[in-house]
């Protein structure tokens, strides 16, 4: 059995992985470098299918990271950090 890409959808782009992953987080600083993977993202439907599926992630993520977590009990709060002092 060969290799199995970890992004299928990638499998005919590899060398643009990392370059849409830099693009999706806003850290792919030359604007022409970030203007061509643009335009590669808007006609190739593997890096496009990518894409969107790691925006829906990390909007999921980004979510999820609001989310208020949830309070303890007094007693256990007091206890805990009792055992921590």
């Amino acid at each position: 059995m060969g290799l199995v890409h970890p992004l299928p959808e990638l499998a005919a782009c590899p060398e643009r992985a990392t370059w849409l992953t830099l693009l999706l987080d806003g850290e792919l600083v030359d604007d022409d470098d970030a203007m061509n993977m643009r335009a590669h993202v808007a006609t190739c439907p593997g890096c496009r299918a990518s894409w969107d599926s790691q925006r829906n992630l990390q909007q999921l993520l980004r979510g999820a990271a609001r989310t208020a977590a949830p309070t303890l009990p007094a007693t256990l709060e007091a206890r805990l950090e009792a055992l921590l002092a």
